[in-house]
């Protein structure tokens, strides 16, 4: 069973803090549906590891708010309502087109060419008919809004949020068909035309669109 330390690149993590990043990856891809059971013993197995390390990632990301642990019936995946969803995605309709025009402020440039290559991940996958791997990327595409911003406190703000606005975003995206998935991928390539274009208020008018639209489909 794996002990001590794991290097990754030239970061050293703990065997909690890998864990812990693979365990909100799982989150976030929807590799782990939300109000899923978790348990020591199941990250264990896992990911080959101690259940000291197991039970510090399940706390870790209970004080992150990404999992519920219930007294005498175990930990959940965060399972939000619907006014859960609400709140959030209303927060994310108030945060994004901050980041967005931050970023086209800060780095514009540089955001443009990232959101150019994003897009052309997305639009290829979808011509594979890869919706999995599509709504992975789609997280990215709205996470680079925050790369490009250089405000901390807004890149904090979000982070906070991040993985649950992407565990939502994967249990929206598993049960897209793919005339559905083109149709939101449209709002992403008219977000981007439109910053190309310095139609910066524009842009944001078709996000705020767009998660809304999110928002309905999820409580639906």
């Amino acid at each position: 069973m794996t002990t001590g330390i794991l290097h990754v690149g030239d970061q050293t993590l703990s065997l909690t803090e890998t864990v812990t990043n693979l365990l909100r990856n799982s989150i976030m891809t929807g590799d782990l549906s939300l109000g899923q059971p978790v348990s020591e013993v199941m990250l264990s197995k896992k990911y080959n590891v101690g259940k000291t390390p197991a039970r510090e990632t399940l706390f870790k990301l209970k004080q992150e708010g990404i999992v519920n642990i219930i007294p005498q019936k175990g930990s959940f995946i965060y399972d939000p309502s619907p006014q859960d969803v609400i709140d959030l995605c209303n927060f994310r309709a108030y945060i994004e087109p901050l980041a967005i025009k931050e970023a086209m402020f800060d780095n514009e440039d540089e955001f443009l060419d990232c959101l150019e290559i994003i897009l052309t991940k997305m639009n290829q996958l979808l011509k594979r008919g890869n919706i999995k791997a599509y709504q992975q990327v789609d997280n990215e595409f709205h996470m680079t809004f925050f790369d490009y911003c250089t405000n901390p406190h807004l890149k904090d703000i979000y982070k906070s949020v991040s993985t649950k606005a992407s565990a939502i975003r994967s249990n929206i995206t598993s049960n897209l068909t793919m005339e559905m998935a083109k149709f939101t991928n449209n709002h992403h390539d008219e977000i981007f035309n439109l910053l190309t274009a310095g139609k910066v208020d524009a842009a944001i008018s078709i996000l705020t669109a767009h998660i809304q639209l999110a928002k309905s489909e999820f409580v639906k």
